[in-house]
């Protein structure tokens, strides 16, 4: 169960992220999604799935606006396998 919001937290995390990117730089680059886990989040490889939801409407989160409408949140997921956690420097990127 913690596995499951460890990686829930980090796909929300991936989508505030991804939004403002969008905003920001819509015609600069694609888009590139990269999921690391901290080090002191997990001891272990994590397996789940990774969500990522992207929306247009800022006024609630991504995950609340799934619907059959024509204006639903977009849901991407991939299958997380053996996904290690990451040390960083403070110096490094994540």
């Amino acid at each position: 169960m913690k596995t499951r919001r460890v990686v829930s937290a980090l796909a929300l995390a991936i989508v505030i992220a991804a939004g403002a990117r969008f905003r920001t730089h819509a015609a600069a680059a694609p888009l590139r999604v990269l999921l690391s886990i901290p080090a002191s989040q997990a001891t272990a490889a994590l397996d789940g799935r990774m969500l990522l939801l992207v929306s247009t409407d800022q006024r609630t989160e991504p995950r609340f606006q799934v619907s059959d409408s024509d204006r639903t949140a977009q849901i991407f997921g991939v299958d997380v396998e053996g996904l290690r956690p990451l040390s960083l420097s403070k110096d490094e990127p994540p």
